[in-house]
């Protein structure tokens, strides 16, 4: 932020909520977000997919796993646990608030976005290992 600041570097990449304040105050200007779609408390700042790359998506995503032997009954009790507590509305302020996005769900959903994830940056990296299964 300091080089960015001192005209050191042109160009850098950031969390929104780290740069907020610089680019509220003018001092700094919002080119895009990497997320896959706008941010909430950043709508007016355009996606690099909607600039013309629909494969830079670079979104930060945070899971609960467990070893894949725990009992299934306990995975589905986990789950409606953290699910409970995401829709508690002070947490879903505090997440908002630092510029994130509430999605939740089924254990599968979180198997897909790994997967998902992992395919993108394979073919975005040139991986030569196979796609994930």
């Amino acid at each position: 932020m300091s080089d960015l600041l001192s005209g050191q570097v042109k160009v850098m990449m950031s969390g929104y909520p780290a740069a907020e304040q610089l680019i509220k105050s003018g001092k700094a200007y919002p080119i895009a977000v990497t997320s896959p779609s706008r941010l909430g408390n950043a709508p007016d700042v355009p996606t690099i997919s909607e600039q013309g790359y629909p494969e830079y998506i670079f979104a930060s995503w945070f899971g609960v796993t467990a070893p894949g032997r725990l009992a299934p009954e306990l995975v589905s009790r986990l789950n409606a646990e953290i699910n409970q507590a995401l829709d508690a509305k002070d947490v879903r302020e505090r997440i908002v608030a630092a510029g994130g996005e509430i999605v939740g769900g089924p254990p599968a959903r979180l198997r897909q976005t790994i997967r998902e994830s992992t395919d993108r940056y394979r073919r975005i990296f040139g991986s030569t290992e196979t796609q994930s299964k």
